[in-house]
């Protein structure tokens, strides 16, 4: 008997994708992670990009502020010397690759990859402010420092050495290192200087403390301790040049005197600023002066000129100061004269003062060598960190002024770090003339910078080339090459009125080659190239059209522009450009 289902139960169709439609699904939930993924590294990029711009302006808001505030404190009872320098990786007289074959043999790229090449500046200057400053070395004795309201301030790159930590060279700082390593310079191929994403921008605080008047120790010395007491070479237990001429800092000849330092073990040999552990010179503004107007003074109708200075000579009377000078002529040469006239010999004076020979001052045609043992392209020693410190404060056999001293000689190796990553720095001034129109009317009225020939990049290929128009060139010359001289009026004994002109001869020595490696200019105290009343025996003047007026001052820049560039520390190739404008202190008068 068959059985029949009652009501039977239908079946359902199973519900599922077709292939067409996984497929669509898939491809969907695909766009859409990549939309998101985008997002999100878009995201992530803007983030990241604004951290670095954030990070590069905090920094150039830094110098900015920092250079703003020295600039403030200038004083004009110093002088003020400006060099602008072509980086060069054999240094010579003018620049390879300027302007149109770029890149050239001195183009000097931003990190290993090559990146980034082209010529690139790195300017100094130094000028003399007053103010409150402390050494920046750890004290030796708590509470023994040095103290001053007079300083030397420098900006420039720095040089480190090539690492090597069997070098003692290098792993221990010495207070007398010249730094001259050759290899190291900048943009030396094969140095820790080759690439511009590796330097560092420098700000050197050199106090200027009188050592006749310094107290810095009194509290700790014992009546008659020489070896504790301040002297040219030590000032609050510290180590400190002689002077911030670098040649007047090694005299006499021979060792220097005892002090703690040499006392504790280390050598004992003059300290040097380009070895980068030294921030205090034994002398004062008054000083400063002497030295450049009375090294200038007529005994010998030539003055004295630093190689000339043997290790034997006592510095200059003060009554130097104020007397008769070897004035020279006002007519601007191509060369310096044969014999170095007073203004020559300033300049050279200017020059020694820089804390490491970069350059040399150019006298009679020639690149002036001012020490046999030294070359261009040397600067000032630092490292990013300091090479061996862990070593010197584990040294158990060192005394605890040893250990002391060498500790603060390491961390001062870093202490004068302002910028780092610091691809190129340039310096200006301008006297606050507007400049000519060129031909172009609507362009007259625009301030007038001075230094070497720099180019509107017009095109936007970040080099100079053919199609591009100056911007800055050297003293007189506006952006336009019209000579526009800055002139002065005075009275004549006759009663007429008569104007002097500032030549190149008073800012430079010579006519400048705007193509040149380099170009050094120079402010002062009065123009030397003014000629003064003379008079006969009798006290009467030689003639009714010379000047009523003894001397004029020598002018100083109105405005100073800095304009550098930083490069990413994470993308050295990421370079931004920041400008910076500061003025200058008024003359105060003929002094």
């Amino acid at each position: 008997m068959s059985r029949t289902r009652l009501n039977p139960r239908r079946e359902s169709p199973r519900i599922a994708f077709t292939l067409m439609e996984m497929m669509v699904a898939i491809a969907a939930v695909a766009v859409v992670s990549v939309g998101l993924a985008a997002m999100f590294s878009a995201v992530g990029r803007t983030v990241s990009g604004g951290k670095r711009v954030s990070l590069l302006n905090n920094y150039a808001g830094l110098l900015e502020s920092r250079m703003r505030r020295d600039f403030e404190a200038m004083t004009r009872e110093g002088f003020m010397v400006i060099r602008q320098q072509w980086v060069q990786k054999v240094p010579q007289e003018t620049i390879s690759g300027i302007p149109f074959a770029i890149p050239g043999p001195d183009s000097v790229a931003v990190d290993e990859e090559g990146r980034n090449e082209r010529p690139r500046r790195s300017d100094e200057i130094m000028f003399f402010t007053r103010g409150n400053f402390k050494s920046a070395r750890q004290p030796l004795y708590p509470g023994v420092t040095a103290e001053s309201h007079e300083a030397r301030v420098y900006y420039g790159m720095g040089q480190r050495m090539i690492p090597d930590l069997n070098d003692d060279a290098y792993r221990m700082p010495r207070v007398y290192e010249k730094n001259l390593d050759t290899t190291a310079r900048l943009g030396a191929p094969g140095g820790p200087n080759q690439y511009a994403g590796d330097w560092t921008l420098l700000r050197l605080e050199t106090l200027l403390v009188d050592q006749k008047t310094a107290t810095s120790a009194a509290a700790f010395v014992a009546p008659g301790n020489l070896v504790a007491g301040d002297t040219d070479w030590q000032i609050g237990l510290q180590p400190a040049v002689a002077s911030v001429f670098r040649r007047l800092a090694l005299m006499p000849g021979g060792a220097a005197p005892a002090s703690i330092r040499f006392d504790s073990g280390l050598a004992a040999t003059k300290p040097t600023i380009a070895s980068g552990i030294v921030d205090v010179a034994t002398s004062n503004l008054s000083e400063v002066r002497m030295v450049i107007l009375g090294m200038a003074a007529a005994q010998s109708g030539m003055g004295v000129i630093p190689d000339n200075v043997n290790l034997g000579v006592a510095y200059p009377s003060a009554n130097y100061i104020g007397t008769s000078y070897d004035w020279s002529s006002s007519p601007a040469a191509a060369i310096r004269p044969p014999t170095p006239e007073s203004v020559d010999v300033m300049h050279s004076w200017m020059d020694q003062a820089w804390p490491a020979q970069s350059a040399t001052a150019r006298l009679t045609g020639t690149f002036y060598p001012c020490s046999t043992d030294i070359e261009d392209g040397i600067r000032v020693r630092y490292e990013p960190q300091p090479p061996d410190l862990l070593q010197v404060i584990k040294d158990q056999t060192a005394g605890a002024y040893q250990v002391g001293y060498q500790r603060a000689d390491q961390l001062m190796l870093a202490s004068n770090n302002l910028l780092p990553h610091c691809s190129e720095f340039i310096v200006e001034w301008s006297l606050g003339m507007p400049g000519s129109d060129g031909g172009m009317p609507g362009t007259s009225g625009e301030v007038a910078w001075y230094g070497l020939t720099r180019w509107r990049d017009l095109n936007g290929n970040g080099i100079p080339d053919g199609n591009d128009t100056e911007m800055v060139n050297p003293y007189p010359f506006d952006s336009w090459g019209v000579p526009r001289y800055l002139n002065v009026g005075y009275k004549r004994l006759d009663g007429t009125s008569q104007t002097h002109p500032y030549t190149e001869r008073v800012f430079y020595g010579y006519n400048p080659n705007p193509l040149s490696s380099v170009l050094t200019t120079y402010f002062g105290y009065t123009d030397p190239t003014f000629r003064p009343p003379r008079f006969n025996a009798n006290g009467t003047p030689i003639n009714q059209q010379q000047p009523t007026t003894p001397s004029v001052p020598w002018p100083w820049p109105r405005m100073i522009r800095v304009t550098v560039t930083i490069s990413d520390a994470q993308d050295p190739a990421i370079e931004s450009t920041f400008q910076f404008v500061f003025s200058t202190p008024e003359d105060p008068g003929i002094r």
